[in-house]
């Protein structure tokens, strides 16, 4: 099987460990074993496969920490290890993969830093990390990554706050930070982001004001900003028409709602409970066909 450059034994119900011999099998150029039932660690010899272009190895149970080992893999482009128990650190080796463009390793138990490294990263185009331990603040040096599209790094312990190097992003259309510890304002130049489609900062630390240029941007259709520490109103000239989910619950946000929150648009869910609002309901509001749930309780 030396020759072997394709591996797939997707969806079995295959148990044990991922045998160190794997490491033999230096042809491959892609290696897929999601949907089973493993156990162990990653084996270091990973690392010998250094033709991988692909490697998948989500929904396990697999343990232990990622090999640093995986630093050889130089020509993998899209590395997908989530839904596992992977712990321990990112291993800074992650940025020595400089073809990469998909890193997901969602819903494991890894703790420590994000790597600064992922900075060297220049074709990286989607980074997931939600639901583990993460810890620290973000590195402003991931904003090198300047080709990212979807940064998802929410359910974490993530301290500090968005880092004003984030200004260099030129493509980000996602960006989920939710279920932190994140502090600070939310920044102007977020209203600049050509492609935003979905900001989720919902349930951390912020504070200040709603920048009143954010709802008016294309394409952005998502927008939650709940369970946190926002004060004044929702911008008087906020137009939703861009925007189909919309939510600051949970916010120290007051006075009267605008007038013009729902023009001609694609509103479909609107919670703003338990702030401090007063006055009436808009009309705009009350004649927004599109609206499927809204939430006003608590003001």
């Amino acid at each position: 099987m030396s020759n072997l450059r394709y591996l797939s034994l997707n969806g079995n119900n295959f148990s044990g460990t991922i045998p160190s011999e794997i490491g033999m099998l230096r042809s491959l150029g892609l290696l897929s074993l999601t949907g089973n039932l493993l156990t162990g660690h990653i084996p270091y010899s990973i690392g010998n496969l250094t033709n991988l272009t692909e490697l998948y190895l989500f929904n396990n149970n697999l343990n232990g920490h990622i090999p640093n080992s995986i630093g050889n893999l130089r020509r993998i482009v899209w590395l997908d290890l989530h839904d596992n128990d992977l712990n321990g650190a990112i291993p800074p080796e992650i940025g020595t993969l400089s073809f990469i463009q998909n890193i997901d390793f969602s819903n494991n138990l890894l703790t420590g830093v994000i790597p600064s490294s992922i900075g060297n990263l220049t074709y990286l185009y989607f980074l997931y990390m939600y639901r583990n331990q993460l810890s620290g603040s973000i590195p402003s040096e991931l904003a090198m990554a300047r080709g990212l599209i979807d940064l998802q790094i929410g359910t974490n312990n993530i301290t500090g706050s968005i880092p004003p190097t984030f200004q260099n992003f030129s493509r980000l259309g996602t960006m989920l930070l939710n279920e932190n510890f994140i502090s600070g304002a939310i920044p102007d130049y977020l209203v600049n982001y050509s492609e935003f489609r979905v900001l989720h900062l919902g349930n951390n630390n912020f504070s200040g004001f709603i920048p009143p240029e954010l709802g008016k941007r294309k394409p952005l259709s998502e927008l939650y900003l709940f369970m946190n520490n926002f004060v004044g109103s929702i911008p008087p000239n906020m137009n939703l028409s861009m925007v189909e989910m919309f939510a600051v619950y949970d916010n120290m946000l007051s006075r009267p709602l605008p007038n013009e929150i729902c023009v001609s648009g694609s509103l479909s869910h609107f919670t703003v409970s338990n702030n401090l609002f007063s006055g009436h309901v808009p009309k705009s509001l009350k004649n927004c066909s599109s609206l499927f749930r809204v939430r006003l309780e608590n003001n």
